[in-house]
Protein backbone atom coordinates (compact mmCIF):
# COMPACT_ATOMS: atom_id res chain seq x y z
CA UNK A 1 0.00 0.00 0.00
CA UNK A 2 3.00 2.21 -0.12
CA UNK A 3 2.33 5.25 -2.03
CA UNK A 4 -1.57 5.30 -1.42
CA UNK A 5 -2.91 8.10 0.27
CA UNK A 6 -5.97 8.96 2.93
CA UNK A 7 -7.20 10.57 0.09
CA UNK A 8 -6.99 8.06 -2.52
CA UNK A 9 -8.56 5.65 0.32
CA UNK A 10 -11.82 7.92 0.71
CA UNK A 11 -12.39 8.45 -2.53
CA UNK A 12 -11.93 4.59 -4.00
CA UNK A 13 -14.54 3.80 -0.58
CA UNK A 14 -16.99 6.59 -2.48
CA UNK A 15 -16.61 4.75 -5.33
CA UNK A 16 -17.38 1.83 -4.32
CA UNK A 17 -20.35 3.06 -1.94
CA UNK A 18 -21.88 4.75 -5.76
CA UNK A 19 -21.34 1.50 -7.40
CA UNK A 20 -22.57 -0.95 -4.51
CA UNK A 21 -25.47 1.31 -4.73
CA UNK A 22 -26.48 1.00 -8.61
CA UNK A 23 -26.10 -2.65 -8.25
CA UNK A 24 -28.57 -2.77 -5.21
CA UNK A 25 -31.36 -0.47 -7.31
CA UNK A 26 -30.28 -1.95 -11.29
CA UNK A 27 -33.82 -3.39 -12.29
CA UNK A 28 -35.86 -2.24 -9.72
CA UNK A 29 -39.12 -0.61 -11.01
CA UNK A 30 -40.75 3.21 -9.86
CA UNK A 31 -42.83 1.17 -7.60
CA UNK A 32 -40.72 -0.76 -6.36
CA UNK A 33 -37.87 2.47 -5.56
CA UNK A 34 -41.16 3.95 -4.11
CA UNK A 35 -41.70 1.06 -1.97
CA UNK A 36 -42.45 1.74 2.20
CA UNK A 37 -42.18 -0.59 4.92
CA UNK A 38 -44.60 0.97 6.49
CA UNK A 39 -45.78 4.69 6.45
CA UNK A 40 -43.66 6.29 8.41
CA UNK A 41 -40.43 5.22 6.76
CA UNK A 42 -38.46 6.60 3.39
CA UNK A 43 -39.09 4.93 0.45
CA UNK A 44 -35.93 3.26 -1.24
CA UNK A 45 -35.69 6.11 -4.32
CA UNK A 46 -35.33 8.53 -1.02
CA UNK A 47 -33.01 6.72 1.01
CA UNK A 48 -30.35 6.17 -2.43
CA UNK A 49 -30.79 9.94 -2.90
CA UNK A 50 -30.17 10.83 0.54
CA UNK A 51 -26.95 8.57 0.69
CA UNK A 52 -25.56 9.50 -2.65
CA UNK A 53 -25.86 13.58 -2.52
CA UNK A 54 -23.66 14.31 0.30
CA UNK A 55 -20.72 12.36 -2.03
CA UNK A 56 -21.51 14.10 -5.41
CA UNK A 57 -19.44 17.19 -4.20
CA UNK A 58 -17.15 15.86 -1.29
CA UNK A 59 -14.78 13.71 -3.51
CA UNK A 60 -14.32 16.76 -5.84
CA UNK A 61 -13.59 18.78 -2.80
CA UNK A 62 -10.94 15.95 -1.45
CA UNK A 63 -9.00 15.56 -4.35
CA UNK A 64 -9.06 19.41 -4.68
CA UNK A 65 -8.16 19.92 -1.29
CA UNK A 66 -6.47 16.85 0.14
CA UNK A 67 -4.73 19.16 3.34
CA UNK A 68 -8.20 19.30 4.93
CA UNK A 69 -8.62 15.84 5.58
CA UNK A 70 -6.89 13.90 8.58
CA UNK A 71 -3.78 12.27 7.98
CA UNK A 72 -3.02 13.50 4.63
Amino acid sequence: MAGVTSTDLLVGAFDRIREAVADAVDGLTPEQLAFRVRDSANSIAWLVWHLLAPLRARPATWRSRPSRLPGA
